[in-house]
């Protein structure tokens, strides 16, 4: 069984041009249950529900003097658990929280985090257990975070034009006499991506965190030439990524 819905929240500042801003709110809840049954032998049974809420949260621009409004989505958020009847234990699973935004469409921005109900205890000298035992209970506090990750990234790219033919050459043409016979193309395609990611796992009893910088570029020398490189610095062990540069070439009729 499943259900959900949707309603909104408005308001209508009037204020740095922005002429309304919309809440989206999606809750959905579904419940599972199976009782298999084969031959003489009955399974385990099994029951579940599961609980999630969606939130968009987005501005729309004051309607300029030509042309429509424009909507700006300013974040997706969503987050979800569920809960098993059928454990003998633990039955609320951890707290999932995801995000996603972006800065004027310039740099996109992801992340999440998870989050445990459950009291972590020292069972014995380095080793950590999950005890059947709310935190809100035993310290007044309603999760604790077990897991963030956080990553920003932004692409620019060129489509480039001209001739495909080798470097601004008409192709079938040899190379020339005199270098005024030619002009150069520069307008190559091309595309750079980059990326800043931070990760940390606070799950005991080896927590970790990491931060990395990457980045990549490809461009096209000519239509069926084309050249990768990637790269990536380790921000927290200040250690460069082995870069990895790989060229492509079309053998489609090569004849």
């Amino acid at each position: 069984l499943s259900a959900s819905t949707k309603f909104y929240g408005m308001a209508r500042p009037g204020i740095l041009g922005i002429s309304a801003f919309r809440h989206s709110v999606t809750p959905n809840l579904s419940f599972s249950y199976a009782n298999p049954i084969t031959g003489d032998d009955r399974g385990k049974e099994t029951m579940a529900m599961n609980f999630g809420v969606g939130n968009i949260f987005e501005i729309k621009t004051a309607v300029p003097d030509s042309g429509e409004p424009t909507k700006i989505q300013l974040l997706n958020l969503n987050a979800g658990t569920s809960y098993n009847f059928s454990a003998d234990s633990l039955r609320l699973a951890p707290l999932s929280i995801s995000f996603r935004t972006g800065i004027r469409n310039i740099v996109d921005v992801d992340g999440g985090a998870s989050y445990d109900f459950y009291k972590l205890v020292e069972s014995s000298p380095g080793r950590f257990t999950r005890v059947n035992r709310y935190l809100l209970s035993e310290q007044g506090r309603l999760a604790r975070l077990t897991s963030l990750r956080i990553s920003l990234s932004t692409k620019i790219s060129a489509d480039g034009g001209g001739s495909s033919g080798g470097a601004g050459l008409p192709p079938g043409a040899g190379f020339p006499t005199k270098p005024a016979e030619y002009e150069p193309d520069f307008s190559i395609p091309w595309s750079l991506s980059l990326s800043l990611a931070f990760n940390e796992s606070k799950v005991q009893p080896n927590p970790s965190r990491s931060s990395n910088l990457r980045g990549s570029l490809e461009f096209s020398l000519t239509e069926k030439w084309k050249v990768s490189m990637s790269g990536g610095y380790d921000v927290l062990g200040k250690e460069l990524v082995a870069p990895d540069v790989t060229i492509s070439r079309d053998l489609h009729c090569w004849f």
